[in-house]
Parts: C-alpha cells; sequence; structure tokens
C-alpha cells in the first residue's frame, strides 16, 4: 500500500469531511421535512400540506445534491481541494431550486388536474 503526501491526506480529508457535512444535511432535511409535510398534512388542510411540502423541497433537494456532487468529487476531483469544496456547495444550491421550481410546476399545473 502506498504512502498518501501531506497534499493528498489533507485532499482526501476535505472530500470526507464534505461527504459528512452533506450526508447530515441530507439526513435531517429529507427525514426531518417527510416527518414536517406528513404531519402537517394529517393534522392541518390539504393547502397547508401544499405549503409544507414546498417549504420542505429546497432545502431537502439542496442537501441531497451536495451529497451526492461531494461523494462524486470525492473520486473524480482528485488533487483538487478547492472544488472539493466549491462544486457540492454549487450543486447543492442549483438542485434545490431545480426542485423547489419542479414542485412548483407540479402543484401548478398537474396537482389541479388530478
Amino acid at each position: 500500500m502506498t504512502e498518501l503526501t501531506a497534499e493528498q491526506a489533507k485532499d482526501k480529508k476535505v472530500g470526507i469531511l464534505m461527504i459528512s457535512i452533506f450526508g447530515t444535511l441530507a439526513l435531517f432535511f429529507c427525514c426531518g421535512g417527510a416527518l414536517l409535510v406528513g404531519g402537517v398534512a394529517a393534522n392541518g388542510s390539504e393547502s397547508d400540506g401544499v405549503q409544507a411540502a414546498l417549504a420542505a423541497t429546497g432545502p431537502g433537494c439542496c442537501s441531497l445534491g451536495g451529497f451526492l456532487m461531494s461523494a462524486i468529487g470525492l473520486v473524480a476531483l482528485k488533487g483538487k481541494t478547492t472544488a472539493k469544496i466549491a462544486a457540492p456547495i454549487v450543486v447543492g444550491i442549483l438542485s434545490g431550486i431545480a426542485g423547489a421550481i419542479g414542485l412548483i410546476i407540479f402543484f401548478d399545473v398537474i396537482w389541479p388536474s388530478l
């Protein structure tokens, strides 16, 4: 087994740290968001459930996108420490925006016809 240089070890630690951060956020926001939406929908009206889903989608998609990019970045971005930090954040933000827009389109276009 080969020894890692100091730069490679630092690079690997940054990648694992980003996976840990976004994995924890994904677990919290996805499970917590599901519990929030389920509780609001069960105890409130249908429009309250829709509003809760709209509120929970952005953070859930943001954390999942960041988690996936940090996992991909650990393998694909070898030797690029700054990219390993920035890429999950950028992809997470874009994923959150895309998820929120997708859910808005769903509730405005598809949901009324169901």
